[in-house]
């Protein structure tokens, strides 16, 4: 079976790294995170053929009248996990994008990481428990995670950038999502807290399922033209800011069409810094 779960909307996705440099190839750990804000609702869906769920599950309709399965994903904790586990590292695609020519979709170089934003001491709690400021967890098992539908310009390709003012000179692309896939893996469970599961999949093709943290209310703005990101001041739940939070602004005097919940990537590191990583629970006991 391959399984891909599309990250969309206003998500964290947090990963564990012994050096914080850059974007990691291979993280220890990635956990996607969810910030409990106004407005907005965690969700997890995916076409009800696809998947078989352990509880009740609401039924929505999408713009092309297909059913779509979601769950509220509200103060929940989710691990995925495969049977067998797969016997893979975690990669995350990264290159060194040239914008002389339009860079290739999967790289996550144009992600801004939360420090870019302007935020800082963010603490990754152990397994089982929620960041502070959080309204869901989902672990994820070892596979790739790459960039997708990065926002371009329509006539020339090249992607749009937007200034980011907390960091003076720097310039970032968007995603419009992050996936993370893994191929030839045995059956899909996804679990809560307490181990009761969820989801069960079991596929000789692609399962597919999505993880968004969108507006649930209709904004009143929603079709204005928009030239800065004001709703990743919603991250400082997470994450306190360096002075005033600062959204990003585009570089080249074009904007988007509506307003954009974007997801962003933060790296930490295992071990001392501003942003921490703490031992897991079995961890704690075996350490006495």
């Amino acid at each position: 079976m391959n399984f891909e779960l599309t990250i969309s909307g206003l998500c964290v996705i947090a990963m564990q790294v012994e050096e914080k440099e850059g974007i990691p190839e291979a993280p220890q750990a990635v956990d996607i995170i969810c910030p409990r804000v106004p407005s907005h609702c965690a969700r997890f869906s995916y076409l009800p053929g696809d998947v078989v769920p352990q509880l009740e599950v609401s039924m929505v309709v999408d713009n092309t009248g297909r059913r779509i399965a979601s769950l509220d994903l509200t103060d929940e904790i989710l691990q995925i996990a495969f049977d067998p586990p797969p016997g893979i590292s975690f990669f995350v695609h990264v290159g060194d994008p040239d914008l002389k020519v339009p860079p290739p979709s999967e790289v996550m170089n144009f992600v801004p990481t939360l420090e870019e934003l302007g935020f800082n001491d963010f603490t990754m709690p152990p397994d089982g428990e929620l960041p502070q400021g959080a309204g869901a967890r989902v672990s994820l098992p070892p596979g790739e995670i790459f960039a997708d539908d990065i926002v371009n310009d329509a006539d020339t390709g090249m992607p749009l950038l937007w200034k980011f003012p907390k960091k003076e000179g720097l310039t970032r692309a968007l995603a419009n999502h992050v996936v993370y896939r893994a191929l030839n893996v045995g059956d899909l469970t996804i679990t809560k807290r307490d181990g009761k599961t969820v989801f069960q999949a079991s596929s000789n093709g692609t399962v597919r399922m999505s993880l968004s943290n969108d507006d649930c209310n209709m904004p009143l703005d929603y079709n204005d033209p928009v030239d800065a990101l004001r709703d990743l001041k919603y991250l400082e739940v997470l994450a306190e800011s360096d002075g005033p939070f600062e959204p990003p602004e585009i570089d080249d005097g074009e904007h988007t069409g509506r307003p954009i919940c974007n997801q962003v990537i933060f790296v930490y590191e295992a071990g001392e810094g501003t942003s921490k990583w703490e031992p897991s629970k079995s961890e704690r006991q075996q350490s006495g």
